[in-house]
């Protein structure tokens, strides 16, 4: 899985979409057929429709049909909450992607 962090800065060419190479890395993943689970800072929540405006075209429409997970840096319980639901869904899509694997949590340790 890929961990987009989505971000403006509101500096010209900052924002997250405006980057050549985080672009680019959104397309390989696609290529490759990897999830990719956007993150955000709490601050943008509210303007995530806005981030997206910025997406290309074939991106913008990938991503607005993932939710986003917003992570707040500045309270720790937050923080652990948000993780918690990043861990979740990309157990939930391994375990649906490989029904038959043991969780990472209960794999078998060598002895």
């Amino acid at each position: 899985a890929v961990l987009a962090v989505i971000t403006d800065e509101g500096i010209e060419g900052r924002a997250y979409f405006d980057r050549p190479y985080c672009v680019q890395e959104l397309r390989w993943a696609v290529e490759a057929g990897v999830f990719i689970q956007p993150v955000i800072a709490v601050e943008d929540k509210p303007h995530i429709g806005k981030l997206l405006s910025k997406a290309p075209p074939d991106l913008k429409e990938l991503l607005s049909s993932t939710d986003f997970i917003h992570l707040d840096r500045g309270d720790r319980e937050y923080w652990d909450v948000g993780m918690e639901k990043v861990r979740k869904v990309l157990s939930d899509r391994r375990a649906k992607a490989h029904p038959h694997a043991p969780s990472p949590r209960h794999a078998a340790v060598p002895l």
